[in-house]
């Protein structure tokens, strides 16, 4: 069985991720999530530090549970999605994961007893036991760079917690666990967790012109064309206008079974012009990268001046 359908994608390219930010810009203005104290789905982290596009995980969250043993813990769901973004290098982001691999974030509590420690978190699937995935430490995962003071520790006694799974077709056995006890997830996450995922197609597009100051706005339409709902995952990179590489946004967005969603993300870090002899030469002067695990895709951009 194969873990996913590949994302169906119109005019893939194979530019290279590569390049750092040029004096105009500055490593501390890689962008951030929002910052939150609840498990909440941030759809796109955009430079920002206040972007307040976030969306709940209803569709994977599920009532707080509890386990008895040496603690007792609250777990909910925040999302189960076939890749996680990372950092390619300081100024850019990519995404892990393929046909063989699935990823389940949860929130956990401690509501009583002594924390488990974090190596003592496991999670159960198909007969063997899987830790905690070890690309959570911070300046690789995207969340760990921006979120690392949110990981589940035993001292703070919450968090969120990462699992890199296998594809199975058989996940009755599914569970987090940890020394004395265990949490089960519902009949539904225990599906999908044996399932594919579902087969998204993409459209996105950029302006063709922007002139210098503006915030450039980029189009996403995502369509669902499977039995289940699915989540569409993409790491978005900009070269130009002021910048050599740079994070635009990382995507992590909802699309229901048999739906067909549309959003903006905003590119905070507004257009500088290059050189005046470089304007108006008929040369693209920007370029957004679009990194999804169908491939790669490039859409260029003119400066020109008002």
């Amino acid at each position: 069985m194969h873990r996913r359908t590949l994302l169906t994608l119109g005019g893939i390219g194979l530019a290279g991720l590569a390049g750092c930010l040029d004096t105009t810009g500055t490593s501390d203005e890689v962008s951030t999530e929002p910052t939150s104290s609840t498990p909440t789905d941030t759809d796109t982290s955009t430079r920002t530090e206040t972007d307040a596009s976030t969306e709940t995980d209803t569709d994977t969250s599920t009532e707080p549970t509890t386990g008895e043993g040496n603690g007792r813990l609250s777990v909910t769901v925040e999302r189960h999605q076939p890749a996680v973004v990372e950092l390619t290098n300081p100024d850019s982001i990519g995404l892990t994961g393929g046909e063989k691999t699935q990823y389940l974030y949860l929130w956990v509590e401690v509501t009583e007893g002594d924390p488990p420690m974090r190596e003592d978190l496991a999670f159960r699937l198909a007969g063997d036991r899987h830790e905690l995935r070890p690309a959570e430490q911070p300046f690789r995962l995207w969340r760990a760079y921006n979120h690392s003071e949110e990981r589940y520790d035993a001292k703070r006694g919450s968090g969120w917690v990462l699992f890199e799974l296998p594809e199975t077709d058989d996940a009755s056995d599914a569970a987090l666990v940890w020394p004395g006890g265990e949490w089960q997830p519902d009949p539904d996450l225990r599906t999908r967790l044996a399932s594919p995922f579902p087969s998204l197609s993409v459209e996105w597009s950029v302006p063709e012109t922007v002139t210098p100051g503006m915030e450039p706005a980029i189009e996403f339409t995502v369509t669902n064309e499977g039995e289940r709902d699915g989540r569409f995952v993409a790491a978005l990179n900009r070269t130009g206008g002021g910048i050599a590489y740079m994070p635009v946004a990382a995507i992590r967005k909802s699309i229901p079974a048999g739906e067909t969603v549309s959003w903006t993300v905003t590119d905070t870090y507004a257009v500088r012009a290059p050189p005046e002899e470089e304007m108006g030469d008929g040369q693209p002067d920007m370029e957004y990268k679009l990194r999804q695990l169908g491939g790669r895709e490039t859409r260029e951009v003119r400066i020109v001046l008002e």
